[in-house]
């Protein structure tokens, strides 16, 4: 039992823990152990209860250690053998004047300092009788002098005595072991030049740096600890105690310079410390001259690197010049290119003015056989120039990789036959010998056929031009390839120029009157070849010109072919109908920017239509817009408003968007085609042209269209989508049938009301119906509900009687009559024939 200064009374109990009473408001409180809160109670048996100068309650127990209790927390704070006690049973606790606790354990004395929890143990080896002390045999005398009792028997003790003012003697290094083996001075090749006693300083190398040392305490009395402390300065930063052995060992020390520091005592800063220096030597690899010979090697590299730098610098500006001259190179090229295509395009228009007129020459049947020939002299030369430009075109096409290849399986035997037979008259006539060498196994193989035609005609061609006497033709055959040879004699193209010929525009330098060509027709034949993963080259092997042309049998995707004759290069009317000029009444707007093919054009077309014209898409929109028009034919390339502009307003105005568009110019590249037809345009003709194709081109628009309204008037269940009309002129049509169908059961529904909804006057929706469908907006309306009447009557929900009425007719004999009018059968008969089917 215990009363402290605040006048509370604690009851300690061996089993059953701690009470604390308060005589103030006579209240009581128990304190137990829970093995769950570690700030409880340490353990419920308590055998001492004390109260130091601090006012702060600290309790003994049995298997707890020593605990206090924290007043302003409710709660205790434990110190057992996890903070370093010898013992966790505890015996009573006395207090010097230095506020250092004394306890018994049955491990011997404790000194104990509360704030900073340093601990030290004194046993039989320090003098003590016996180790294990009794409960509650604790006594501080008058005099300062402290009594325990343990089992063996008393002691006495005056703790200031411990406070020792004699001198400690110094911690003596005994003995030095690398990898645990004891080095002397007699070991070989020690690192010891005298005793480890007397020696201050130690130096080892890199691979002796498992070392350990012995220590020792001079001491006399049997009260003083043969605790030590040591440091391994700089690697420890605290002092560690020794080991019962008194053993110091540091394995795989770094190399470096280290301070041994042993000493007996870790409170007393006076003590005297034995220090031993240590130094590790470096590998080979990290010593000062290793250092140095890598700094030299750094800095060789440094001033590699800088030279390298430096020609790789110098190299990049080379390559950028060499860079910069071939896009010049190519710039130039493309412009060459790029002015030719213009011209082509340019001449394609002029010779479209001379085919035209010489193809009606041509058909008068004239009977002047000078004449006939001096025109069939025209159409050859015409058809030369269109097989320049179109070669200039196919040759920016392969540039801008745009031209595509058409891989077929085709008989090469039978095509080189055929264009040797167009070449064999002029041949003949030019008084040359032509020889041919063609096995009799056909050969067949996969090839774009037109491209291989253009090879094998600049191939010919060429040979026609510069041979003096004789052309030679050769077909071979390879395992996987097919090869043809085409030698001419003649002047010989010199070894070094083997290239040069095949790069576009070089043409080698002739005699006067001879034949000269574009300079397009090699290069454009060697691409072809190249597309088709084949090759073309001179043999200079050969005594003569010898051109040879080796292409693969096989391609990767080859088109299949179908059992079908090819399409002519026209498209005529259908077979068994007509063109009844007469009964046609459209009328066409012709917008060319050229003043003579608008006239010609005009003055050709005026016998088959009703003729507008205008040189430019502006001028053409104003006549669209005040007058009523059935088909516009557009050149692309205009000034002001070009076609594709023309076509893209027309297609974006509801009122126009009807009105097909034919596309009729000399820009016929791939891109300009698509973009054409993405805008809207019905159809696509290049320049020079048939005018019979052209013609035949406008009247099959005109005539499908004329069908398709037909057959959505005639035939009950024909849907809009089947009738060719672009997206915007599909949405108007969809949302009038919407209209009618959400107003059909009323029969004043009508032409007012469905342009009110529309937003449209009545005049233009008028005129948007009667182009689209060809009928009135009356009848239009009128053909709706009819084809939804025939839709419900297929349907066999209702009676025809109630049909009528479901569409807005309230006249069942009027619904009869326009029904039979409209599809060529009455309801009853419609019905019959649809439960019948």
């Amino acid at each position: 039992m215990l009363e402290d200064k605040k006048g509370q009374i604690w009851l300690a109990s061996m089993g059953s823990g701690v009470w604390k009473y308060n005589p103030k408001d006579d209240s009581y409180k128990k304190y137990v152990n829970d093995t769950q809160d570690p700030a409880s109670l340490s353990s419920n048996s308590v055998s001492s209860i004390m109260e130091d100068s601090r006012g702060q309650i600290w309790f003994s127990t049995d298997r707890g250690g020593i605990c206090r209790y924290n007043e302003a927390d409710d709660n205790f704070t434990t110190f057992s053998k996890e903070q370093g006690l010898p013992d966790d049973v505890a015996y009573k606790i006395l207090e010097d004047k230095n506020h250092y606790f004394w306890f018994g354990t049955n491990q011997g004395l404790v000194k104990f300092k509360p704030e900073t929890g340093d601990i030290r143990v004194f046993t039989t080896r320090d003098g003590l009788v016996g180790n294990q002390f009794n409960y509650n045999s604790g006594l501080k005398a008058s005099n300062g002098k402290f009594y325990f009792g343990t089992i063996d028997g008393l002691i006495a003790f005056n703790p200031d005595d411990d406070q020792r003012t004699d001198s400690i003697p110094p911690v003596y290094i005994t003995k030095f072991s690398i990898y645990n083996k004891e080095v002397t001075v007699h070991t070989p090749n020690s690192p010891l030049n005298k005793s480890i006693l007397h020696t201050d300083r130690i130096t080892l190398p890199y691979d002796q740096s498992n070392i350990s040392f012995d220590i020792a305490l001079p001491s006399y009395s049997s009260a003083r600890s043969k605790e030590c402390y040591y440091k391994m300065d700089p690697l420890d930063k605290d002092w560690v105690k020794t080991s019962n052995n008194q053993n110091i060992s540091y394995a795989k020390l770094p190399p470096g310079n280290y301070t041994l520091l042993v000493k007996a005592e870790i409170e007393d800063d006076n003590q005297p410390v034995t220090s031993l220096r240590i130094v590790i030597l470096p590998p080979w690899w990290l010593s000062s001259w290793a250092y140095a010979v890598y700094a030299i090697l750094v800095l060789c590299l440094i001033y590699a690197w800088f030279r390298w730098h430096k020609r790789r610098k110098e190299r990049q500006m080379e390559e950028k010049q060499k860079l910069f001259e071939i896009e010049k190179e190519k710039e130039l090229y493309e412009a060459k290119v790029e002015f030719f295509t213009e011209i082509a395009h340019e001449v394609r228009t002029p010779l479209t003015l001379i085919n035209g007129p010489l193809e009606t020459i041509l058909d008068m049947n004239i009977q002047d056989s000078k004449i006939t020939r001096n025109l069939t002299v025209i159409a050859q030369n015409t058809k030369r120039l269109l097989e320049l430009t179109g070669q200039l075109l196919d040759f920016r096409k392969i540039g801008a990789n745009k031209f595509k290849m058409d891989f077929a399986w085709t008989n090469v035997t039978t095509l080189l036959k055929d264009t040797i037979l167009r070449f064999e008259p002029t041949i003949v006539q030019q008084d040359k010998k032509l020889s041919v060498d063609i096995p009799e196994e056909e050969i067949t193989a996969a090839i774009d056929r037109e491209a291989v035609t253009k090879i094998l005609s600049n191939l010919l061609n060429n040979a026609l031009k510069y041979s003096a006497y004789t052309i030679h033709i050769e077909l071979r055959r390879e395992e996987t390839t097919f090869s043809i040879r085409v030698t001419s004699d003649g002047n010989r193209i010199p070894a070094e120029l083997t290239q040069q010929i095949f790069e576009p525009f070089y043409q080698i330098n002739k005699k006067e009157g001879a034949t000269t060509g574009a300079g397009i027709g090699l290069p454009l034949a060697r691409s072809l070849a190249m597309l088709h993963s084949g090759k073309l080259w001179l043999d200079t092997e050969n005594s003569d010109n010898s051109f040879v042309l080796t292409l693969p049998l096989a391609q990767e995707k080859v088109r299949q072919q179908e059992n079908s004759v090819i399409q002519e290069e026209f498209i005529f009317p259908e077979e068994g109908t007509t063109v009844n000029v007469e009964s046609r009444n459209y009328t066409l707007l012709l917008v060319e920017d050229n003043d003579t093919m608008r006239s010609f054009l005009a003055e050709k077309l005026q016998e088959m239509f009703v003729m507008e014209t205008a040189p430019d898409g502006k001028a053409a929109l104003e006549i669209l817009r005040n007058q009523h028009i059935d088909i516009v034919v557009s050149d692309i390339m205009m000034p002001v408003m070009n076609g594709l502009e023309l076509c893209k307003e027309m297609k974006a105005d509801i009122e126009l968007s009807h009105i097909p568009v034919i596309f009729l110019t000399a820009k016929n590249d791939l891109d300009s085609k698509i973009n054409g037809l993405r805008l809207g345009a019905e159809a696509y003709v290049e320049k020079p042209f048939s005018f019979n194709y052209l013609t035949t081109q406008i009247f099959s628009l005109l005539n499908n269209r004329q069908k398709e309204r037909e057959a959505f008037s005639k035939r009950p269940f024909f849907p809009v989508n089947n009738m060719q009309m672009n997206k915007a002129d599909k949405e108007f049509m969809d949302k009038i049938i919407a209209i009618i169908h959400e107003n059909i059961t009323d029969e004043n529904f009508g032409v007012e009301k469905l342009a009110e909804i529309l937003c449209l006057s009545r005049s233009s929706l008028l005129r948007k119906i009667k182009v689209l469908s060809g009928l009135s907006p009356n009848d239009f309306i009128r053909l709706i509900r009819l084809k939804k009447a025939a839709e419900l009557i297929l349907d066999g929900k209702h009676r025809i009687g109630e049909i009528c009425y479901l569409v807005g007719i309230n006249s069942p004999s009027y619904f009869s009559k326009i029904f039979l009018k409209q599809f060529g059968v009455t309801p009853k008969d419609f019905e019959k024939q649809n439960q019948a089917s």
